[in-house]
C-alpha cells in the first residue's frame, strides 16, 4: 500500500512538472521574437503615424519632473496647432515648422541643460494607450533629449494624436480610433486593439 501511494505521488508530481514545462513553453514561445507577420504589420502602422518621445537628463525625482514639465509644455502647445492635421505628413509639416518654438520653450524649462529636438526615426517599445497598443519597432518621432538623455522615456503618439484630451488619462478619444479604423487596413488596426489574440494566432500559424 505505501508503495502505491508513493508511486501515485510521484506520478503526480511528473504531471505537474510536465503542465508546468509545457507553460513555461508557450509562455517563452509567446513571448518571443515578432513573427514576420507581426513585422510587416508593425511596418504598416508605423508608416501612419507619428510618435512623441522625451528622454530625461536621468532618473533622478527632479531629472523626472522636469521631463514631465518639458512634456506637458510641448503637447500643450502642440494640441491647438495640430488639432486640424488630416495625416501624418501634414502632422510632420506643422512639427517642423514649430521646432524652433518647442527648442526655446523646452531650453527655457531646463537651463543649463542642454536640449535636442529632432523629427527622426526611432525605436519604441511596445505601448499601451487605453485600448490601443503599438507593436515594438521603429517609428519616426519628434525626439526631445534632456541634457544626458540617460533617464526613463516618455512616449506618446502625436498623429492621430493620442497624447491630448482623454489620452493623457488613459482613454483613447473615439475620434483618434476612428482615425487608425480609417489609415490602417482591418488586420493592422486589429493587431493594435488585441494584440495577444493576434499575437497568438500568426505565431501557432506560423
Amino acid at each position: 500500500m505505501w508503495r502505491k501511494k508513493e508511486s501515485d505521488k510521484r506520478k503526480t508530481e511528473g504531471v505537474v512538472w510536465i503542465i508546468s514545462l509545457c507553460l513555461g513553453l508557450c509562455g517563452a514561445f509567446l513571448a518571443g521574437a515578432p513573427s514576420l507577420k507581426e513585422q510587416q504589420l508593425q511596418k504598416e502602422i508605423s508608416q501612419e503615424v507619428l510618435r512623441f518621445h522625451v528622454l530625461a537628463n536621468s532618473d533622478s525625482p527632479e531629472d523626472q519632473a522636469e521631463k514631465l514639465r518639458v512634456k506637458e509644455t510641448v503637447v500643450k502647445k502642440l494640441q491647438p496647432v495640430l488639432a486640424k492635421a488630416s495625416s501624418r505628413e501634414e502632422t510632420k509639416k506643422l512639427v517642423a515648422e514649430q521646432m524652433e518654438e518647442i527648442q526655446e520653450e523646452a531650453f527655457s524649462l531646463v537651463t543649463p541643460r542642454k536640449v535636442r529636438v529632432s523629427l527622426e526615426t526611432d525605436w519604441f517599445p511596445e505601448k499601451t494607450y487605453g485600448d490601443c497598443t503599438f507593436p515594438p519597432g521603429e517609428y519616426e518621432a519628434l525626439r526631445i533629449e534632456i541634457g544626458e538623455a540617460k533617464g526613463h522615456n516618455w512616449w506618446c503618439v502625436l498623429y492621430p494624436g493620442l497624447c491630448f484630451k482623454e489620452a493623457a488619462s488613459g482613454v483613447v478619444p473615439q475620434e483618434s480610433k476612428e482615425k487608425l479604423e480609417v489609415l490602417l487596413d482591418e488586420e493592422a488596426y486589429d493587431f493594435i486593439l488585441h494584440p495577444k489574440k493576434v499575437k497568438i494566432r500568426f505565431r501557432w500559424l506560423g
